[in-house]
């Protein structure tokens, strides 16, 4: 991630890829997480109506997420 042309954050696969998340997990005993997008992507900022587009779409992507690696 970047701020300005500066690096802010480096943002590693387990962070956006379920397996290297999991495997982090086992490695750690931890057993369960809350999955969630980033504070930035909730788009309070937004009209209700193109909020709930994108609301909808990080919902769907992270109970397929937690259905295929359960």
């Amino acid at each position: 991630m970047m701020k300005g042309d500066k690096i802010f954050r480096i943002v590693e696969e387990n962070c956006y890829k379920a397996e290297p998340r999991l495997k982090d997990m086992q490695n750690t005993g931890v057993d369960m997480q809350v999955l969630s997008p980033i504070p930035v992507l909730f788009n309070y900022w937004a009209k209700a109506v193109d909020a709930l587009e994108t609301s909808r779409f990080f919902n769907d992507h992270i109970a397929e997420t937690v259905s295929r690696d359960r």
